[in-house]
């Protein structure tokens, strides 16, 4: 099974990155499931009734003096998630077509991590972790890191 996670935050958009992820799912023709990590206290209700049939949605709540949720938001869809292999994106990315056939494709064939991204990235010196710039995704494979922390 292939997990999708998506973290969203008052991110309207979040429309059009749920359908075409929906229709790449589907073009993969496997089992796989769309996770929503959702930080909007409820403001994209009409987003989460509208994909109901083909999402879970989870509302996270930021931790107390936490300032930037997106690691704990991605760390939350980790643990909902039941596929062997873990896809990330944020709400308002739009994936190109062919997209999540790639990430999935380059996991089988071996890979442990694949990121793909419009911006620049870095791997941290001190602890080999990607450093995102900007709107990114990212899989992770059953062979990988345990828990990887992702964002700020």
């Amino acid at each position: 099974m292939i997990s999708i996670v998506i973290i969203s935050k008052d991110e309207p958009s979040l429309e059009d990155t749920l359908t075409e992820v929906t229709v790449q799912a589907s073009a993969l023709g496997e089992q796989s499931e769309t996770i929503v990590v959702d930080a909007s206290a409820g403001r994209l209700d009409d987003i989460r009734q509208r994909h109901a049939a083909t999402v879970t949605w989870h509302d996270f709540q930021q931790p107390p003096g936490v300032p930037i949720s997106i690691p704990h938001q991605r760390n939350a869809g980790v643990r909902a998630a039941r596929g062997e292999i873990i896809v990330f994106t944020d709400a308002g990315c739009t994936p190109e077509e062919g997209w999540l056939k790639w990430m999935v494709e380059s996991l089988r064939s071996g890979e442990d991590a694949v990121t793909s991204s419009n911006a620049p990235q870095s791997t941290s010196p001190s602890t080999g972790l990607f450093t995102m710039q900007s709107e990114a995704s990212t899989s992770v494979s059953p062979t990988g890191p345990m828990w990887t922390s992702l964002g700020d």
